[in-house]
């Protein structure tokens, strides 16, 4: 799912600690730096919502 980065968003997710990168997914390994499910995971690897428009939401986002 693609989600529009806005102020709020930015805001909410400094005030709860929001994740949803791959890097705090359980699927990734971060060996290979790869997704287990075989996703690809470069539109949502690693984002900076300061600079980011727009966040690419991984259907099987697990937090670990």
């Amino acid at each position: 799912m693609i989600h529009r980065v806005d102020q709020l968003l930015r805001d909410e997710a400094r005030r709860y600690g929001l994740a949803f990168t791959c890097r705090r997914c359980a699927q990734f390994d971060d060996v290979d730096e790869a997704c287990s499910l075989g996703y690809p995971n470069a539109p949502h690897r690693d984002v900076d919502l300061e600079a980011a428009e727009e966040v690419t939401l991984c259907k099987a986002f697990e937090l670990w």
